[in-house]
């Protein structure tokens, strides 16, 4: 049961990993910057469920997930990962689960796909219901599966509003 923040981009990038390094990196939390520079989430933080909610400079949406569905092998590496929060009411998760599994399996087996964390918040005030965490080998491979028109077929199954963007671990 991981803590997952998203963090809106700040007015100063330097001065927010610098505070992260410094408070929230010995707390083993893992900090991932978005691939884009307008991604509507500029950071993603992963964090211990006992870790408290982050203190940075930018606005931070953060919550307590439990892992519902899981095809992700232990170790796998994290440096490019996609986050992609759900704004999900709870009357439609049985769907909403379904769904996204069904757009999972189109990727499932492509080369470069690394596995997948899908998380439920155990937070009623949450921003975000359902959060999937998606490490993936490589820019190219993710690039590469989410182009597939079959990846994109089954993607337009899903509508609720998603907020998705690759991430690369901050050292």
């Amino acid at each position: 049961m991981p803590r997952i923040s998203l963090i809106e981009a700040p007015d100063d990038e330097a001065a927010l990993e610098a505070a992260w390094r410094r408070d929230r990196r010995p707390l083993g939390a893992r900090l991932l910057r978005s691939h884009s520079s307008v991604a509507e989430f500029r950071y993603a933080e992963l964090a211990p469920p006992e870790a408290p909610p982050p203190e940075l400079p930018g606005r931070v949406h953060s919550a307590v997930y439990e892992v519902l569905v899981d095809d992700l092998p232990s170790g796998a590496p994290f440096a490019f990962v996609l986050v992609n929060p759900f704004e999900v009411e709870p009357v439609d998760d049985e769907a909403f689960i379904a769904d996204w599994t069904a757009v999972r399996d189109t990727v499932k087996g492509r080369p470069g796909y690394l596995g997948s964390h899908l998380h439920r918040t155990t937070d009623a005030a949450a921003a975000f219901r359902f959060v999937n965490v998606s490490p993936w080998a490589g820019v190219a491979e993710f690039t590469a599966a989410v182009s597939d028109p079959v990846f994109a077929a089954a993607a337009r199954s899903i509508y609720h509003a998603a907020h998705p963007s690759l991430y690369v671990a901050v050292e």
